[in-house]
C-alpha cells in the first residue's frame, strides 16, 4: 500500500466541498486533515518502500520497510509529541472513536496515548489492569481484527470494562522482530466491523512509527557517543573520584584487593567512607551482610590505567554489544583488558589464582569472537610481542582460542584451552626473579634445575583450585614436554602428552621467537615456524603445527607468496 500524505488531504479536502453536511462527518474530516497536515511536518516521509526489494530493508509493523527510502528525521520532533498524534490519525482515519497506543517495558504496559475512553486519560501511565484486553493483544503480538470481543474465544475471561468497544483493530509495533507495542482502535462508526483496508492503514502507522522509534534511539545514542565513550568520559570525569562496582567484582572479580569505600551523605554531600582495606579479604559473611541490608553497590578510588582498564573489563560485555562502537576499539579493549587481567592475576600470586575473572573473560571473547570473523582477524593481528610473563601468557591464551575457534571446539573446550594457556607459566610466580630476566644459554645447569621446577609448581598451584578443569591444569605441568620425548618434567612422548599440552607446546615456542621478531626481515611468522620445523625436528606434534600454519595462512590475505609458503613441505 503506498500513503501519499498529499493526496490523502486533497482528497479530504475534495470531500469537504462535497457538500456533507453531517456536523460529525465533518469534524472528523477536519481532524484527519490537521493531523496529516501537523504529522507531515514533523515527519517528512519519503516514498514509502517497494514491497519487491528485500535489500536494506528492516522489520516493522506486519512489512518489511526499506530503511534506504524512508526517512524520518526524529531531529525534529519528541516521541512523547508523536503518540498521540498517531493515536488520533488512526482513530480518524479509521472512522473509531475509541484508540489506544500501548508499549512494553521489560514486564510493564504503559498507554503511551488514548483517545475516547470515559473518565482520566492515562498518556504514558502504566497500565494497572492485569489480564485486561490490551495487554491479551500485546501478548498476542499479531494484527487482529474482533467483530465481536463479548464473544471472542481471545478475550474470554478477561476484564473488558476497560475496553469499551465491540469491534476492535490491532496492529503489533516491531522493530527487529521485536514487538515494541501496540496501535489499537476499537469501536468503529455505526458499530460496523473493520476492513482490510483500516488494517494495511494501521499497519502503516505501525511501520512509520517504528522506525521513527528506531531512529531516535539512533540518534540519542550518536549524541550520547558509544558505550567505550561514555565509560572513558565517566572514569575521568574529575568531580567524581570514585567508582560504583558490583559486589561480585570485589572478592572473585577485578577490583579484588581494591579498598572499598561506601557512599553516605553528610550535610546534604555526598562522602565515601573507608570501609576495608585491600589487604583485608572481603568474606562471605561481609556479603551476606550487604545483600541482607539490600546495599547494591560499593565504591572503589580511581587510580589511573590499570584501574580504567578494570572499570572496562567489569562491562566488558556491554562494550562489545555496541553497535556504535566500532569492532577496531571492541578488539584493542579485548587485548588491553587481558593483558591488564593477566598482569594482576600473576603479580598476586600470594592468594589462590582467581579463575573466575579469567574465565569471565575467556566467555565474553569467544562469543564476542565466535559471531564476528573479522574480530578474529584484527585480534591477532593487534598482539604485540615483548619479552615478558605477562605479556607472553596473554598472547599465547590469545592464540589458543583464535586457533581453537578456527579448529571448531566447542565453548567449553575453548574456555578450558584458553584458561589453561593463560596460565600455564603461573609457576613462575614462584621462582627468582633473576631467573626469568637472563637468557637460558647463560644459565649455569643449577639455575637450569631451579627455572624448570616452574612446570611443577605451576601445576601444583592450578590443582589446588578445584574450579579449573584437570585437563587446563596438565598445561602448566607438561607445556616444555616434547613429542620425541626430549622435553621436562617426566619426559613424556608422543600421545602421552596431553592434546592441549601439545598444541600450548606449539603456541608457547611460537610466541616467544615472535618477542625475537627483530631478527627476521619480512614476514616473521611464517619465518618462526619454517624455523619451528628445520631446527627443531620432532619436537612438537607435527599436525598440529600443520594446522597452525594453515590457520595462519588463512589469515595473511594479501601477503605475497613467498611470505605466504615458505615452508618445506611435510607428512605426519
Amino acid at each position: 500500500m503506498k500513503w501519499n500524505t498529499e493526496k490523502m488531504v486533497m482528497d479530504v479536502g475534495k470531500q469537504e466541498d462535497s457538500g456533507v453536511t453531517d456536523p460529525s462527518i465533518d469534524n472528523d474530516l477536519q481532524m484527519v486533515h490537521g493531523t496529516l497536515t501537523e504529522f507531515k511536518l514533523l515527519t517528512s516521509f519519503g516514498k514509502f518502500p517497494n514491497s519487491s526489494k528485500t535489500e536494506g530493508k528492516r522489520t516493522t509493523g506486519c512489512k518489511d520497510v526499506d530503511t534506504h527510502r524512508v526517512r524520518t528525521p526524529v531531529e525534529t520532533f519528541e516521541l512523547k509529541k508523536l503518540y498521540p498524534l498517531v493515536n488520533k490519525l488512526a482513530v480518524s482515519g479509521t472512522g473509531s472513536q475509541l484508540g489506544v497506543i500501548a508499549f512494553v517495558d521489560g514486564s510493564e504496559l504503559y498507554h503511551m496515548a488514548s483517545m475516547g475512553f470515559i473518565g482520566e486519560q492515562f498518556n504514558g501511565k502504566k497500565n494497572t489492569g492485569r489480564g485486561g484486553i490490551v495487554e491479551r493483544i500485546v501478548q498476542h503480538g499479531k494484527p487482529i481484527i474482533v467483530d465481536d470481543v463479548e464473544n471472542n474465544i481471545r478475550f474470554k475471561n478477561l476484564k473488558k470494562e476497560g475496553f469499551p468497544a465491540r469491534t476492535l483493530l490491532s496492529v503489533p509495533v516491531m522493530s527487529r522482530g521485536r514487538i515494541l507495542g501496540i496501535i489499537c482502535v476499537g469501536k468503529k462508526d455505526l458499530d460496523i466491523c473493520y476492513t482490510q483496508n483500516d488494517l494495511k492503514f494501521i499497519e502503516t502507522l505501525a511501520g512509520h512509527l517504528s522506525i521513527a522509534i528506531e531512529n531516535k534511539g539512533i540518534c540519542d545514542r550518536t549524541s550520547n557517543g558509544n558505550t567505550l565513550n561514555q565509560l572513558t568520559s565517566h572514569y575521568y570525569d574529575s568531580s567524581n573520584k570514585y567508582l560504583p562496582v558490583l559486589l561480585r567484582h570485589i572478592k572473585t572479580g577485578a577490583f579484588s584487593g581494591c579498598d572499598l569505600y561506601l557512599q553516605t551523605i553528610v550535610n546534604k554531600e555526598i562522602k565515601y567512607l573507608l570501609y576495608c582495606k585491600g589487604y583485608k579479604l572481603f568474606s562471605d559473611g561481609r556479603k551476606e551482610s550487604f545483600v541482607k541490608k539490600n546495599i547494591n553497590k560499593i565504591y572503589v578510588a580511581k587510580n589511573g590505567q590499570s584501574q580504567y582498564l578494570r572499570y572496562l573489563e567489569t562491562n566488558l560485555e556491554m562494550i562489545l554489544s555496541d553497535e556504535m562502537t566500532s569492532v577496531h576499539e571492541k578488539v584493542r579493549i579485548v587485548y588491553d583488558v587481558a593483558l591488564n587481567m593477566t598482569s594482576d592475576v600473576l603479580k598476586d600470586y600470594t592468594t589462590v589464582v582467581n579463575l573466575e575473572r579469567a574465565k569471565e573473560w575467556m566467555i565474553t571473547t569467544i562469543h564476542f569472537l565466535l559471531h564476528n570473523e573479522e574480530a578474529s582477524y584484527l585480534l591477532l593481528n593487534m598482539l604485540t610481542y615483548k619479552e615478558d610473563l605477562f605479556r607472553h601468557s596473554a598472547n599465547v591464551a590469545v592464540l589458543g582460542i583464535l586457533f581453537g575457534t578456527y579448529m571448531n571446539y566447542s565453548i567449553k573446550e575453548l574456555v578450558s584451552l584458553g584458561t589453561g594457556l593463560l596460565f600455564h607459566d603461573i609457576g613462575k610466580t614462584k621462582i627468582d626473579p633473576y631467573l626469568l630476566e637472563i637468557e637460558t644459554e647463560r644459565m649455569t645447569r643449577e639455575e637450569k634445575e631451579q627455572l624448570r621446577k616452574h612446570t611443577d609448581l605451576g601445576h601444583i598451584i592450578l590443582s589446588r583450585n578445584g574450579d579449573l578443569f584437570g585437563d587446563a591444569c596438565l598445561i602448566a605441568k607438561q607445556h616444555h614436554e616434547r613429542y620425541d620425548g626430549n622435553g621436562y618434567p617426566e619426559g613424556l612422548k608422543g600421545q602421552e602428552i596431553h592434546y592441549y599440552s601439545r598444541i600450548a607446546g606449539v603456541l608457547n615456542e611460537y610466541e616467544k621467537q615472535m618477542s625475537k621478531n627483530t631478527i627476521y626481515n619480512g614476514n616473521p611468522a611464517f619465518k618462526v615456524l619454517k624455523q619451528m620445523i628445520e631446527n627443531r625436528e620432532g619436537c612438537y606434534d607435527k599436525n598440529i603445527l600443520k594446522k597452525f600454519l594453515e590457520y595462519l595462512i588463512s589469515c595473511s590475505k594479501g601477503d605475497s607468496a613467498e611470505d605466504r609458503f615458505p615452508l618445506p613441505c611435510y607428512t605426519q
